[in-house]
């Protein structure tokens, strides 16, 4: 299983520091996902390394990288899910994950 909370062990992060980077990296990611385009534009132009945080906590989050059922009739990846909610105008994945804003 690929968790944050793990990567931070692996890298010698203090076991009594790692729960609140969790969280704190946890909003950040969710926080980050939720901005329309507009404001995801500005934090990618004025606060890039708070995207780099969300990209970083997703990569080894075990929820926001796997596969789940969102109807039950087929598993999706995370990205297919970030992909359904650009069409619905909510973000746009290119810019989320690297495209030009």
């Amino acid at each position: 299983m690929k968790t944050f909370d793990k990567k931070l062990r692996e890298i010698g992060l203090a076991e009594s520091r790692i729960d609140s980077v969790v969280e704190a990296s946890n909003k950040m990611h969710s926080a980050i996902c939720r901005l329309d385009k507009g404001n995801l534009a500005l934090m990618k132009k004025y606060l890039p390394e708070f995207i780099e945080v969300a990209k970083t906590f997703g990569q080894y989050d075990e929820f926001s990288n796997s596969n789940f059922d969102i109807d039950a009739s087929k598993p999706i990846s995370t990205t297919e899910v970030v992909e359904r909610l650009a069409v619905q105008g909510e973000i746009d994945a290119d810019e989320l994950f690297g495209g030009d804003v």
